[in-house]
């Protein structure tokens, strides 16, 4: 194991808070940036996966065929600066999962991190020609980044993910708890959205002082380019997106502004679910 400098974790979770991959492609981008080395993986990844649900993959490498099985994926770096970093690529367990989270948890320990931050999204009733809403908080609390906004007491109560159990055991060992979650335009619904990772790699950016660059978002204005080339066919859609940028405005210049996102009139439970987004995860 290497030896790290006060290293600071940045997580995803897959599925449930990776729409769009926002977090991954933000997570390739800090590998790439990073030159990342692999750290480690699970021994037996099928003692907590499904993987008639999360299904192995065979491809060819040089003429030869390989295997590649889900699991749990974790690299590092180490730099001139005081802090090194540790990158988690986390699945959703199916099974043994207080296992899974303390095992998480105690190699984090045993590295020695001192911040578990994790990173995300979900689908939210956004329009994409405006920027994206991100909460930022630093053990619940808000950090005050540029292009953040603030975050409400929390009052939600119902599903929620194995983040918030980790977040909750790794506090209980001293190790402070960040959250940055992206709100992505459901309107678009792209399977890779490389606006919302560019959001989440500013905040990243303002927070690391990691270079701009990384959140080039080149290939995400072309995508909502091309989203709003297809809604522009559509009368129906473009009723809605209009709509969406009104109350968007609306929320934005309004002295009584909601910190948790534009005041859309949902049903009551998905009310519920994007007023308390940070707790889903």
């Amino acid at each position: 194991m290497p030896s790290l400098k006060q290293p600071h974790v940045i997580a995803s979770l897959a599925p449930w808070v990776d729409v769009g991959n926002s977090a991954s492609i933000a997570l390739d981008r800090l590998e790439d940036h990073m030159d990342a080395r692999n750290l480690t993986t699970l021994r037996n990844p099928g003692r907590y996966f499904d993987f008639t649900r999360y299904r192995p993959t065979i491809y060819s490498v040089e003429g030869e065929r390989e295997t590649s099985i889900p699991n749990l994926e974790v690299s590092y770096s180490q730099g001139p600066s005081k802090t090194d970093f540790v990158l988690m690529r986390m699945l959703e367990p199916h099974f043994n999962t207080e296992e899974y989270i303390d095992s998480i948890v105690e190699l984090m320990v045993f590295l020695g991190v001192t911040r578990f931050c994790r990173i995300g999204g979900m689908w939210s009733d956004v329009p994409h020609t405006r920027p994206l809403p991100v909460i930022a908080t630093m053990n619940g609390q808000d950090t005050g980044l540029p292009g953040t906004m603030p975050r409400q007491q929390s009052q939600y109560s119902g599903p929620t993910s194995i983040m918030n159990l980790v977040g909750t055991k790794a506090s209980e060992k001293g190790i402070e708890e960040a959250n940055i979650l992206v709100r992505i335009p459901s309107i678009a619904r792209l399977e890779e959205d490389y606006t919302s990772a560019s959001r989440l790699l500013i905040t990243l950016c303002h927070q690391y002082g990691f270079p701009n660059e990384l959140a080039d978002n080149t290939e995400g204005e072309l995508q909502y380019e091309e989203v709003s080339r297809q809604i522009d066919q559509n009368p129906e859609l473009r009723s809605y997106l209009a709509e969406l940028e009104q109350t968007y405005d609306s929320w934005v210049n309004s002295d009584n502004a909601s910190p948790l996102g534009p005041p859309y009139s949902f049903s009551s439970g998905l009310e519920k679910l994007l007023g308390d987004f940070e707790d889903l995860l």
